[in-house]
């Protein structure tokens, strides 16, 4: 499952760009520990796991 949640991330990413990508992967609350796209990190709505690098 998350293996096609990741595919799509990055061609959202290779399409729409990495910001478009970063609203994607925040509005899915999917954020796995090795890529984040955009700075949804720094959002100030984003949960506080979502803020934890």
């Amino acid at each position: 499952m998350s293996a096609g949640i990741d595919l799509t991330l990055r061609f959202i990413a290779e399409v729409a760009g990495e910001a478009t990508a970063g609203q994607v992967q925040f509005a899915a609350e999917y954020v796995p520990s090795d890529r984040v796209y955009g700075n949804i990190r720094q959002h100030p709505q984003a949960p506080h796991y979502m803020r934890e690098g």
